[in-house]
């Protein structure tokens, strides 16, 4: 079994499209306890399992910072730790899978690293990525620029963490659509999500600084002159969004 991580910058006319589901805790009900009562000793319970036993791996910090210019490039990061809790955990592991089309966009790994639970660590060498064709298009010449970049991840044992770094970089991309929704399994323990656009492409002839989403509209930032939308959720907090510079030069 592979991790894929798939990113895709999509042509539509309204622009873009930002939905933000709020990351959400929820808690499971501990499982009933049994109690062992003696003489000499107090109820015990059973404790209830800790989400890292729980799942073959668990994300430690899921890090996305995507940036947007005025011209429809794009710049992708995406900064990723993993705890492997089990063999099946190494083995979803063993392979990162990275869809692109290479027509269009680029992909680089500056980062694959493990540390091992006995101390050691080791970097994985530029020989261990791939790039070839995704098996989706077979050998259809016409599809060819569709492709995924490949690293074979060998070593990985449980309680070694692996960290990697993946960057996608999107030429002339606009306009574009794009949404993001917080994972809600449990899964990640920290997530972090920037997204940094050119304010004069969604913010016209109006203060940057009113043009944000208010509690009176907290969901769509929207101009006057239909150039781009976002939607973010009322649950993100007003903290998160913010214009800075002026002018052309204004960031979003």
């Amino acid at each position: 079994m592979s991790i894929s991580t798939r990113y895709r910058a999509t042509l539509a006319a309204t622009g873009l499209l930002f939905a933000v589901v709020a990351l959400t805790s929820r808690a499971q009900d501990p499982s009933p306890g049994a109690a062992v009562q003696t003489p000499s000793s107090k109820p015990a319970t059973i404790p209830t399992p800790s989400p890292a036993t729980e799942t073959p791996a668990q994300i430690e910090l899921l890090e996305t910072k995507i940036r947007f210019e005025a011209n429809g490039d794009s710049r992708k990061e995406v900064h990723t730790r993993v705890r492997i809790n089990s063999e099946l955990g190494a083995r979803q592991f063993a392979h990162l899978n990275f869809n692109f089309n290479r027509a269009h966009e680029k992909v680089e790994i500056p980062l694959v690293h493990i540390t091992h639970e006995s101390g050691g660590s080791a970097d994985i060498l530029p020989s261990a990525i791939t790039d070839e064709p995704d098996p989706v298009v077979g050998d259809a010449p016409a599809y060819q620029d569709v492709r995924i970049k490949s690293v074979r991840i060998l070593g990985l044992e449980p309680a070694d963490v692996l960290e990697y770094r993946v960057i996608t970089t999107t030429d002339h991309a606009w306009p574009f659509c794009l949404d993001h929704s917080f994972d809600r399994t449990g899964v990640v323990s920290r997530e972090v999500f920037s997204l940094d656009l050119p304010a004069s492409s969604f913010i016209k002839n109006q203060a940057l600084e009113t043009a944000l989403p208010t509690p009176a509209n907290p969901g769509t930032l929207r101009s006057p002159t239909d150039v781009g939308q976002i939607y973010i959720s009322p649950e993100t907090r007003e903290s998160s969004r913010k214009v800075e510079g002026s002018g052309n030069d204004a960031r979003l």
